[in-house]
């Protein structure tokens, strides 16, 4: 009985420092994935989380862009990250629209910008076909 007891303390102690080496390996990767830039910022996969939600359909897109802006703005967010973060917060058709994109313009935030505006029609032949039909009402 107190050999069984002995075997399952030291497999319990076993798995108890493999789960520890685990956790020291995945801490030090991703301190390792984080590079500095000279001023004490870190950018590292960790660092970019702008959690400002999925954009839902319907709602005022200009409006999101421009909160999505501000808060990369105010994370210091390099602008060739800018792209990255903002598809993390598209969503069904938006998505679809960013995926239509090429490879190329898939990087470019503008670009993309560009394409949900012309989708969405928020552009100025868009507002232009909105004050008609509300003028006709």
């Amino acid at each position: 009985m107190k050999l069984e007891l002995a075997k399952i303390q030291a497999d319990k102690d076993d798995n108890y420092r493999r789960a520890q080496l685990e956790i020291s390996a995945r801490q030090s990767e991703s301190q390792s994935s984080q590079v500095s830039d000279g001023e004490g910022l870190n950018y590292g996969p960790s660092r970019h989380h702008i959690d400002i939600g999925k954009w839902k359909e319907g709602t005022d897109l200009q409006a999101f862009l421009t909160q999505f802006e501000t808060l990369a703005k105010a994370y210091k967010l390099k602008d060739e990250l800018y792209c990255v973060e903002l598809v993390r917060a598209l969503d069904g058709e938006a998505l679809s629209v960013y995926e239509s994109l090429s490879a190329e313009s898939r990087l470019n935030y503008a670009e993309i910008v560009k394409a949900l505006k012309t989708h969405y029609r928020l552009t100025e032949s868009g507002y232009r076909q909105k004050l008609r039909h509300l003028i006709l009402m």
